[in-house]
């Protein structure tokens, strides 16, 4: 598994590295966030943190999911042992009031 982690790390790298020289020289001229307002900046600069931001929000999101699910595996183990020990209390009450079968 880990080499199937080092060809894509490679393969991003690659074409970061490809995308950076093929759009060395060009600009934007200008761009807004709303917070701020930039002029002449790098198009290389603008998609580097553009990734940058969008595999944070990802970590995020991730890390939500995981607490989350890690959450709900600790209720379901905590309610399975409890209907356990309930099935194991039923399983050794004395079966003397039952009625009997005819036949």
């Amino acid at each position: 598994m880990w080499v199937v982690h080092l060809l894509l790390a490679l393969l991003l790298v690659f074409s970061l590295v490809m995308f950076a020289s093929l759009n060395g020289g060009r600009t934007v001229d200008f761009i807004s966030l709303g917070f701020a307002d930039f002029v002449n900046v790098p198009l290389n600069i603008i998609v580097i943190q553009s990734a940058l931001f969008g595999a944070l929000w990802a970590l995020i999101v991730f890390l939500f999911v995981q607490i989350s699910s890690r959450l709900k595996i600790m209720r379901l183990k905590k309610l399975n042992s409890q209907l356990r020990e309930e099935l194991d209390t039923l399983r050794i009450l004395p079966l003397e009031d039952l009625p009997e079968e005819e036949g």
